[in-house]
């Protein structure tokens, strides 16, 4: 009787131990999340923002934090703001610096110009590293099944849009740089949007690293002290499935002094022909131009013998307000942000 009474003894303080170790481990996962949370948050508010209804739900003892946020606001200091559905992020209790995230529903955005839009994602899942000392380090989200709307073209469509931030890096020796990418798949451009290669895109996906201090806020002034800083976007990867075109680049751009896109990639392009027939059958460019072009693409690009398709490396350039492909003009540019913004 007295080696079972002690057998159950120790075995008792053993779950007791176990039972503390758990619980001590939970509330140690749970303060990290809180903390990358709440240092984040008081970054940005020391910026201007303010937040609404972004106070975390946590619970999910003893093997998951789980955090929830209902319906959260965050309103920019220059009049931006953005409404979230339920935003639920959870972890497990030893790795509490990758967060996933779930976000599903209606997502709406007033930019700084007043105009209202909204994203309904059917799905949404993502990825949030926090950093140890608190904050965060990078995200990710993936939007599945997307609806835009308010769009000044009208409403859009995406099976999947993908889009990453981040980690930013502050080298001692070269200005601060912090990566970036966007992906969308399947993606219906607007009905009324006159295209000469129809409504819709397969693929567009940029990746990328934007170079100089990031601007906090999105004015017109904010843009330009970065540009004249020597603020710039080094594209690494440009990719873009539109038939009959496929296009793969690099290159850099920045702004000029209007706010619209400046600069120049290489590209190589695959589908050149059928576009410049498209192009010309609804009157975008002349005929002519169009066998001249042809005679260009035979003597100049790498032609595929299993396929039989003619791959051209030209440069899709942007300046004074229009983009070339080569020397075809595609198109006028406007500023990424109208002068209402200031």
């Amino acid at each position: 009787m007295r080696r079972r009474t002690k057998v159950l003894m120790i075995t008792a303080i053993m779950l007791l131990l176990a039972g503390g170790a758990l619980a001590g481990t939970w509330v140690w996962a749970a303060g990290a999340v809180q903390d990358g949370y709440e240092t984040w948050r008081a970054e940005r508010r020391a910026e201007g923002y303010s937040f609404q209804n972004a106070d975390p739900e946590v619970d999910g003892f003893p093997t998951t934090v789980r955090a929830r946020l209902r319906q959260p606001v965050v309103a920019a200091p220059q009049g931006g703001r953005w409404e979230g559905p339920v935003v639920v992020g959870e972890t497990g209790v030893l790795s509490p610096f990758t967060v996933r995230v779930r976000a599903p529903g209606t997502h709406s955005l007033r930019t700084v110009d007043g105009r209202e839009l909204r994203a309904d994602a059917q799905t949404a899942h993502g990825r949030v590293l926090l950093k140890p000392a608190g904050g965060l380090r990078s995200g990710q989200i993936t939007l599945e099944q997307v609806a835009l709307d308010g769009l000044p073209a009208g409403p859009m469509h995406a099976a999947a849009l993908f889009v990453a931030l981040g980690p930013e890096r502050r080298p001692a020796d070269a200005p601060p740089a912090l990566d970036f990418t966007l992906e969308t798949d399947g993606l219906a451009l607007p009905a009324r949007l006159d295209t000469a290669f129809g409504r819709q895109v397969d693929r567009l996906a940029v990746r990328g690293t934007l170079i100089g201090q990031a601007p906090r806020q999105l004015t017109r002034g904010a843009l330009q002290a970065w540009r004249q800083r020597g603020g710039r976007i080094a594209v690494d990867h440009l990719e873009l499935t539109w038939t009959p075109v496929r296009l793969r680049g690099h290159g850099t751009l920045t702004l000029d002094n209007r706010l619209r896109p400046q600069g120049t990639l290489d590209v190589a392009v695959t589908g050149l022909g059928p576009a410049l027939d498209q192009l010309a059958a609804a009157g975008r460019i002349e005929r002519s131009a169009v066998t001249y072009a042809k005679l260009a693409i035979a003597a100049l690009g790498r032609r595929d013998p299993a396929t039989g398709e003619t791959t051209v490396d030209v440069p899709l350039s942007f300046r004074e307000g229009r983009v070339y492909l080569g020397p075809v003009p595609l198109g006028r540019l406007t500023p990424v942000l109208p002068a209402s913004t200031g």
